[in-house]
C-alpha cells in the first residue's frame, strides 16, 4: 500500500512540456474586382484603337461605377481628348467631381467643355445650372454664364431650351428690366419658337409701365426723340397757321382797299348828284318880253304869252302885295326847263350852293351806305385786328410746353419690338426649310447622309449670299459640329500643320470673297474636300488615324457631287 502510494506521489507531478504557438492563418485574398479587370481591359483596348467608340463608352461607365476619382479623371480626359464635341460626357465628368466634393474642379471641367464645344446650348445650360446651385453665388455670376452662352448659341434655330432656362432664372429674380431686355433680344433671333416668345412678350409687358421694361438709357433716348418729333410737328403747325393768318390778313387788307375805293366812288357819285358843276355855255339872247324874260327862239307869240301868264299865276304873292314885282325866286329847274339857259346866279347864292359843308346830311351821306365802307381808317384797323387774331394761335403753339408721357414712351418701344419681330419672322421663314432638313444638327459618331450634307451646302450658299459675316461664320461652326470636324490641338497649330478648323477658315475666306470666288461646282468640291480632310471624324490627337467610315463617306460624297454637278 505504501509502495503504491509512493508510486502515485511520484507520478502526480508530471513535468510540463514546452509547446510552440500555432502559426496565424493569413487572411483570404479578396476576390478580384471584375469591374477593375474590365476597366483595365477597356483601357488597353482604347489605347490600341482610339476609334473604338463603344470601348470608350464602356470604359467611362465602368469608371463611374468604380467611383475612383483618379480613374474617372484619367478615363474622361483621354476620351474627351478624342471626342470633345460629346457635350454630354463633359457634364458627366463635372457631376463626378461634384460627387467627390470638388466644386472648383467641376467648374474647371465645365470651362474646358464650353471652350471645346462653344456652340452647344445644352452644355451652357448645364454649366449655368451648376453655377446656380453653388452656395452663396451671386446672380451676376450665373447671368454672366448665360450671357456668354448667348453670344454663341443665341441665334441658333434650336436654342429655345437655353432661352427658356435663362428666362426662368430671371423670373425667379423678379427683375422686369432684365426680362424685358431678354424678350427684346430673342425677338431678334430666328429661333424655332419665335411666335411663342412674341405672344409671351405681349402678355408680360401689358400691365407694366415704360420705366419697368425700358432700359434707362433707351428710355431717355426715346423721350428725346419724341420731344424732337413733337417740336418739329408743332413748328410745322405754327408755320401753317402763320401762313393761313398771313393769307387772311392779305384778304382783309385787299377787301379794305376795295371797300375804300368803292366808298370813294360812291361819295363822288353822290356829290355829283347833289351839286353838279355849272358849266358856262354860250347862250343866244332872244327878244325879251315885257317882264324881262327872254323869249325862246322858235316859239310863237301866243305860246310865250301863255307861258308868261301861267308863271305869273303860279308865282307866290310878293311880300308887299305888289303882284307886278318880278319873281326873283324862280326855281333853277323851271328856268332851265323854260329858257334852256342857266340863270344868272347871285354871288351869295352861288357861294352857298358850292360849299359842300352846307349840303344836307341826308343827301351827302345816304343811309343805305354803311359807315365802315366809307371809312378807310376803320377798314385798315379792322384788317389789322384780323391779322392779329390769326397770329395768336402761332404764339400760343410756340409757348406750349412739350410733355412726353410714360405711356407714349411705352407705345413707341413696343412698336419697335413689333417691327423687329416682323423682320425676324421673315428671316425665320427663309431659313426654316434648311433647318428642318438638318435633322441632326448635333455631333454623332455616325456619318451624315448625303441629303443632309447637300442641305448644308445649300444653306451655306444662302447665308453667304445674304452678306452677313457673323451669321455665316456661326453657321459654319454649326456645320462643322454636325459633320464631326474637330479643331486641331494648339501644339499642332503652332508647329504649322493645318487642323480641320484651319482648313474651314481658308475655305470660308475663299468663299466670302477674301480670295478669288469659286463657281458652284468648285465650292461644292471644296466643301467635299474639307469633309474628307477635316471632317472625316474622328481624328486622334496625333492625326494619323482615319475613321472606319471613310469609305462610306467617300461613296456618299460621290453621289452628292454628282447631284451638284448636274444642278450646276
Amino acid at each position: 500500500m505504501d509502495v503504491e502510494m509512493e508510486q502515485v506521489d511520484h507520478a502526480a507531478p508530471a513535468p510540463a512540456k514546452e509547446t510552440t504557438p500555432a502559426p496565424e492563418t493569413a487572411p483570404a485574398a479578396a476576390p478580384p474586382n471584375p469591374d477593375l479587370e474590365t476597366y483595365n481591359q477597356r483601357w488597353q483596348t482604347v489605347q490600341a484603337d482610339p476609334q473604338d467608340f463603344a470601348s470608350w463608352t464602356s470604359l467611362l461607365t465602368i469608371a463611374d461605377r468604380l467611383d475612383d476619382i483618379e480613374k474617372i479623371r484619367t478615363a474622361y480626359d483621354a476620351f474627351l481628348g478624342e471626342y470633345p464635341l460629346c457635350y454630354g460626357y463633359w457634364k458627366k465628368y463635372a457631376d463626378a467631381e461634384v460627387r467627390h466634393q470638388d466644386n472648383d474642379m467641376a467648374a474647371h471641367v465645365y470651362e474646358r467643355g464650353v471652350a471645346a464645344t462653344p456652340y452647344s446650348g445644352d452644355l451652357w445650360a448645364h454649366y449655368a445650372a451648376f453655377k446656380k446651385g453653388l452656395p452663396d453665388v451671386a446672380a451676376d455670376d450665373v447671368r454672366s454664364i448665360y450671357e456668354r452662352g448667348l453670344s454663341y448659341v443665341g441665334s441658333d434655330y434650336n436654342s429655345q431650351t437655353f432661352w427658356d432656362k435663362y428666362f426662368a432664372f430671371e423670373q425667379e429674380r423678379g427683375g422686369t428690366l432684365h426680362i424685358a431686355s431678354l424678350y427684346s433680344r430673342v425677338l431678334g433671333c430666328p429661333v424655332r419658337d419665335l411666335d411663342r416668345y412674341y405672344t409671351s412678350f405681349k402678355n408680360y409687358i401689358h400691365p407694366l409701365a415704360a420705366a419697368q421694361i425700358v432700359q434707362p438709357n433707351e428710355y431717355d433716348a426715346i423721350r428725346l426723340r419724341l420731344e424732337s418729333e413733337r417740336a418739329a410737328e408743332q413748328a410745322k403747325i405754327a408755320e401753317a397757321a402763320k401762313a393761313v393768318a398771313e393769307a387772311k390778313a392779305a384778304e382783309v387788307s385787299k377787301a379794305a382797299e376795295v371797300s375804300k375805293a368803292a366808298a370813294e366812288a360812291k361819295a363822288k357819285a353822290d356829290a355829283d348828284l347833289v351839286a353838279p358843276e355849272v358849266k358856262a355855255e354860250p347862250t343866244v339872247e332872244g327878244p325879251k318880253i315885257g317882264d324881262g324874260t327872254e323869249t325862246v327862239e322858235g316859239t310863237t307869240d301866243a305860246e310865250m304869252e301863255f307861258a308868261v301868264d301861267e308863271k305869273q299865276a303860279d308865282a307866290p304873292p310878293a311880300a308887299n302885295g305888289d303882284v307886278d314885282q318880278p319873281m326873283a325866286e324862280v326855281k333853277q329847274e323851271d328856268t332851265e326847263m323854260v329858257t334852256g339857259t342857266a340863270p344868272e346866279a347871285d354871288p351869295a347864292t352861288a357861294a352857298a350852293s358850292d360849299a359842300p359843308s352846307e349840303q344836307p346830311e341826308d343827301i351827302a351821306k345816304p343811309e343805305s351806305e354803311p359807315k365802315a365802307a366809307v371809312d378807310p381808317a376803320a377798314a385798315d384797323a379792322n384788317a389789322a385786328s384780323h391779322a392779329d387774331v390769326g397770329a395768336e394761335p402761332t404764339e400760343q403753339l410756340k409757348a406750349e410746353p412739350i410733355v412726353i408721357t410714360d405711356e407714349e414712351i411705352k407705345q413707341f418701344w413696343v412698336r419697335q419690338q413689333d417691327e423687329l419681330y416682323e423682320h425676324t419672322k421673315q428671316e425665320l421663314l427663309r431659313r426654316k426649310p434648311f433647318e428642318d432638313a438638318a435633322r441632326r444638327p448635333y455631333f454623332h459618331i455616325k456619318p451624315l447622309d448625303g441629303v443632309q450634307l447637300f442641305n448644308w451646302i445649300r444653306y451655306l450658299d444662302y447665308m453667304e449670299a445674304r452678306g452677313d459675316h457673323a451669321a455665316t461664320a456661326t453657321l459654319y461652326e454649326r456645320c462643322l459640329v454636325a459633320c464631326a470636324n474637330y479643331p486641331g490641338e494648339q501644339e499642332r497649330c503652332e508647329n504649322g500643320s493645318k487642323s480641320g478648323r484651319d482648313v474651314h477658315t481658308v475655305g470660308y475666306r475663299r468663299r466670302c470673297g477674301l480670295l478669288p470666288v469659286c463657281t458652284f461646282v468648285q465650292r461644292a468640291l471644296l466643301f467635299a474636300w474639307r469633309i474628307f480632310c477635316g471632317a472625316v471624324a474622328p481624328f486622334s490627337p496625333s492625326g494619323r488615324h482615319a475613321s472606319p467610315a471613310f469609305a462610306t463617306r467617300k461613296s456618299t460624297w460621290s453621289a452628292v457631287l454628282g447631284v451638284a454637278t448636274s444642278a450646276a
